[in-house]
């Protein structure tokens, strides 16, 4: 922060009582002609982008809408001593859709689209506060006292209460200040806050947007919607610029919203329901062809003995791939993400399905049953049979398990749960080893019968039947593997609720 960059230089105090602080503070600052309180009621819209740059770069950001005026505030650079707050601080018109491009021009905007680039705006939390606050004066300086008493949400739901008392400098010394706080230390009325209001309200929505147990069956899908949407929206840049590892990131969100919307599709219905899992699903299988490829070349790596397939599959993956982007760069995916946004936000407009009210605490233990039950079938079915599309629907059954699993995991026994889904993790390796080698030898058997593969020469035919039998002996010995690993799993039960 630069001696010319806007800056505030302010207190703050937790209390408990705004009356009697309120009383203190018009004895000990008797009142002005004219600088009486004046009562605001004011809504805070935090917000960052899924990959927190705007944090990363040191700011805090909101939209503050006070009547029909709508500010935007980008703070940074935060010194904190004793709860005297010393920060930079911007601020200019705004609107109250979280799109900077629309906002009149400023140098808080401009900072805000230097930060974040193209990437879009989230709404992090809400504090809806009211603010009593008049004028005082501290010898020659003046200052704002305020009375702030608020609640913050996160996605509608109550996180809860802030109470604050900020005495922000005006005009004068920050000398003044370091005197009223011995004032009001003294008074015994309110304590030094060392943190922000942005600070203290992420953690209590770190704690309430986990699932509890008497969450409404909605609210919890919510919860765990956006959860999984946020960490999709955080990996699309580096997916965009060509990260492997990245774009398996992304098809594991989406993979993780699509077991969630499964668990939890009793909780919405409609036809827009039905139009964001069929889009989801769509943005899902995007992925999941460029994911796939990628996995059959790791298999061949950097093998010169099956160039000649290797590279039909790097040109199939760099198809898939284009035809990712294209989707990504549609107005159809923005919609879609723009939809989700909404709908699992606080103005949420899905419709109610006939299971929304429920508790977490009542649908939960039979949610994991039926996805218990249906994995024992698929191993049931997969035991007795060598084709491969048993053992690839025991694979599925699995993961959602598991996925069920970790949704609920909050409001289920940590050890029993942590050990259950341990033993799926060790299944789900050697059932995905398994899926692998056998998609492997598939795809090999394909090129070897395509046009491209009758072209190719006869040391490259040979290497290829050769990989065949090495892939189809790794699916032999994976499923020998799974004899071992399947009865620890096979006699896990579903955890116990834990009623917190």
């Amino acid at each position: 922060m630069t001696a010319t960059e806007p800056h505030e230089i302010e207190l703050k105090f937790a209390f408990d009582d705004a009356d009697a602080l309120r009383d203190w503070l018009d004895e000990t600052f008797p009142l002005a002609r004219g600088d009486g309180w004046k009562t605001h009621e004011i809504t805070d819209v935090y917000f960052d982008t899924a990959d927190q740059a705007l944090k990363d770069a040191g700011y805090g950001a909101r939209l503050r809408t006070i009547g029909s005026l709508t500010t935007l505030t980008l703070k940074s650079n935060v010194e904190v001593s004793g709860g005297l707050h010393r920060r930079l601080e911007l601020e200019a018109p705004a609107t109250k859709a979280l799109d900077a491009e629309k906002w009149p021009d400023s140098e808080a905007r401009s900072r805000v689209i230097d930060v974040v680039g193209a990437r879009r705006l989230i709404e992090s939390f809400v504090i809806g506060q009211q603010r009593r606050e008049r004028y005082v004066t501290l010898g020659d300086s003046t200052a704002v006292a305020s009375l702030d008493q608020g609640e913050v949400e996160y996605l509608g739901i109550a996180a809860g209460e802030l109470q604050h008392l900020e005495i922000e400098l005006r005009e004068g010394e920050p000398a003044a200040l370091r005197a009223v706080a011995r004032q009001v230390a003294r008074s015994g009325l309110a304590t030094a806050e060392d943190h922000s209001k942005l600070e203290l309200a992420k953690e209590m929505v770190e704690a309430v947007a986990r699932v509890a147990p008497d969450d409404s069956w909605a609210d919890a899908a919510r919860k765990l919607l956006r959860k999984h949407l946020l960490r999709m929206l955080e990996r699309e840049g580096a997916t965009r610029a060509g990260d492997a590892n990245a774009l398996k990131q992304m098809r594991v969100a989406t993979r993780r919203m699509r077991a969630t919307w499964r668990v939890f599709g009793n909780a919405f219905a409609g036809a827009h329901a039905q139009h964001f899992d069929a889009n989801l699903r769509h943005v899902a299988e995007l992925l999941g062809a460029v994911r796939d490829l990628d996995v059959l070349l790791n298999t061949v790596g950097a093998r010169e003995d099956v160039a000649a397939m290797a590279a039909s599959w790097r040109a199939r993956r760099d198809a898939a791939f284009d035809e990712l982007m294209r989707h990504i760069d549609s107005r159809a995916y923005e919609r879609f993400v723009d939809d989700f946004l909404e709908g699992t936000g606080a103005r949420a407009f899905w419709h109610t399905g006939k299971h929304a009210h429920d508790k977490v605490a009542e649908r939960a233990t039979p949610s994991l049953e039926r996805a218990r039950d249906r994995m024992m079938a698929a191993a049931d079915a997969a035991s007795d049979s060598n084709e491969a599309a048993a053992w690839h629907q025991l694979r599925i059954a699995a993961k959602k398990m598991r996925y069920s699993l970790e949704a609920f995991r909050d409001v289920l026994d940590e050890r029993a749960a942590t050990d259950f889904i341990e033993r799926l993790r060790a299944i789900q390796d050697n059932l995905g080893e398994m899926n692998d080698a056998s998609v492997a030898a598939r795809e090999a058997a394909s090129w070897l019968t395509s046009a491209a593969g009758a072209d190719a020469p006869p040391g490259q035919r040979v290497a290829v039947a050769r990989y065949i039998g090495q892939s189809e002996g790794a699916v032999a010995r994976k499923r020998a593997d799974f004899a071992t690993l399947w009865p620890a799993l096979a006699s896990s039960s579903v955890p116990p609720l834990v009623h917190n």
